[in-house]
């Protein structure tokens, strides 16, 4: 699993970021999040409303047991596609000042289901992004996410501290013996926040 991270401003990231999400399907998420998805060794569907959510119950993906994916495999009209994922899925208004990409590996793609079905079952009294969202049943891996990307408006001192914590918690959160830890994923996160600091800008 590769880590990267991204130092920008909103209009920036609406201009330039969005040429790079093109062909990649991709889950969206806060830090603390990011911190029970490496915990668990999986991101798994909200069904029966264990996790926080900024959308409501009402919405299609949780209903069919399925996670939410930003899906730009299956969905291509690009200027729509971009509309939807600033203005309409609100990629970047999230409670942390930290958002976090995991891309799913290509061999999870076959196993999305597109907004279509919403469509065909007229299921239009609940809640989706349609021509940008895609839901993938039950759970991820974390062996079957290839990239993640810590993404902030603010500056890489703020990111670094927030990648150095988010490695702490990781090993926090596996410290009991019945959950392994994901050690791998903890010694790349401990690296690749030694790597940030390493070119902060002093």
């Amino acid at each position: 699993m590769k880590f990267r991270v991204i130092e920008t401003i909103f209009s920036v990231a609406a201009r330039t970021l969005f040429k790079e999400l093109q062909g990649r399907m991709f889950h969206v998420t806060s830090p603390e999040a990011f911190v029970k998805i490496c915990a668990s060794g999986a991101i798994l569907s909200n069904t029966n409303g264990r996790f926080r959510c900024n959308w409501t119950d009402n919405y299609y993906f949780k209903k069919i047991g399925c996670l939410s994916v930003v899906d730009l495999v299956n969905n291509t009209r690009h200027r729509v596609t971009k509309r939807k994922l600033l203005n309409d899925y609100k990629v970047f208004e999230q409670a942390s000042p930290v958002v976090v990409f995991m891309f799913l590996s290509p061999k999870v793609h076959a196993r999305a289901i597109t907004w279509h079905r919403y469509k065909k079952e007229k299921a239009y009294g609940l809640q989706i992004v349609p021509e940008l969202e895609s839901g993938i049943p039950e759970k991820i891996s974390l062996g079957e996410i290839d990239e993640v990307w810590f993404i902030t408006l603010k500056d890489r001192v703020a990111l670094q501290e927030q990648i150095s914590n988010l490695a702490i918690a990781v090993t926090l959160n596996n410290s009991d013996e019945r959950d392994r830890p994901q050690e791998a994923l903890v010694s790349a996160l401990h690296d690749f926040a030694a790597a940030a600091t390493s070119h902060v800008k002093r």
